[in-house]
């Protein structure tokens, strides 16, 4: 993870290993997509990488767990 002006940025493969395999990258591109989350890409060509803000992402997957969107969450 990053942490840049306070606040922390992690990769999609970061957002899966903190958070478990019921958030994928695609879920993160749609949330992003949505505006339910803020994200950027860095780099160019092959080199693109996606940075999330994790506050935003454990909000987001929170909502989306209490509010019966998606499949539930593995206790």
């Amino acid at each position: 993870m990053t942490t840049l002006y306070g606040v922390e940025w992690a990769t999609a493969a970061e957002v899966v290993a903190q958070l478990g395999a019921d958030v994928t990258p695609a879920m993160l591109a749609d949330w992003k997509r949505r505006g339910l989350i803020r994200g950027v890409v860095v780099g160019a060509g092959r080199s693109r990488t996606a940075y999330y803000r994790l506050d935003d992402v454990i909000e987001a997957e929170a909502w989306t767990r209490t509010s019966g969107m998606g499949r539930p969450r593995a206790a």
